[in-house]
């Protein structure tokens, strides 16, 4: 099924300035959006609530269109370029590639393996044999289930939501045929792993929602 795509435009009217606002941006896909700033700001008597975008032929006017006119576009390449590559769409990734986000710097599989190498030099010392086995099972686990389900083997760290943990819960109890305290354990592991990632400043809240 194809993915709902839209990009629009709007002002941060609570900061305004001497008559100025900063203008930003957000790009909805299916359920799932990604705001910013597009490090502009307009005249709040020039900015078209309806329209998002500049009202008028004023210079000033003209040139915020024409750049906000290129972002939209540039943001469509990356999305069309996301679609024709990987089937697991979302506005953060296509916010990502826009920004030149570098998708191997903050990720879950990454940060899962450095971990694992962790534990590893740590056992018989600080760590037991057992524990770092059960890292294993539970890497392997939230891989197959990456190629499976969202046709990728690795993905954004800021991208991990409520809806991810319970895909990911649900294809052990139906796919796998997981026992629930199994699949609890997992995402137990997935909820550990993004404490490490607010830790690190990967993140900056961890989704206790989970």
């Amino acid at each position: 099924m194809r993915s709902t795509f839209r990009v629009l435009f709007y002002t941060k009217n609570q900061s305004i300035k001497n008559g100025k606002v900063p203008v930003m941006g957000r790009i909805t896909i299916n359920k799932t959006t990604a705001c910013f700033s597009c490090k502009k700001e307009v005249s709040i008597s020039l900015w078209d609530a309806k329209a998002n975008r500049a009202k008028g032929k004023s210079e000033e006017a003209r040139i915020l269109n024409q750049e906000l006119d290129n972002a939209k576009a540039q943001i469509a390449k990356h999305y069309q370029y996301i679609c024709d590559h990987d089937s697991f769409v979302t506005a953060k990734k296509v916010y990502s590639r826009y920004v030149g986000f570098k998708e191997d710097s903050h990720t879950l599989m990454a940060l899962f393996r450095e971990q694992l190498e962790s534990y590893k030099e740590k056992i018989g010392k600080e760590k037991a044999k057992s524990t770092y086995l059960g890292l294993v099972a539970d890497y392997k686990s939230a891989l197959l289930f990456l190629k499976d389900k969202k046709h990728v083997e690795d993905i954004a760290l800021d991208e991990l939501d409520k809806n991810f943990i319970e895909d990911y819960y649900n294809w052990m109890l139906g796919t796998c045929g997981s026992a629930s305290s199994t699949a609890f354990g997992r995402v137990n592991t997935m909820k550990w792993l993004m404490y490490v990632a607010q830790e690190k400043g990967l993140i900056k809240v961890h989704l206790t929602v989970w």
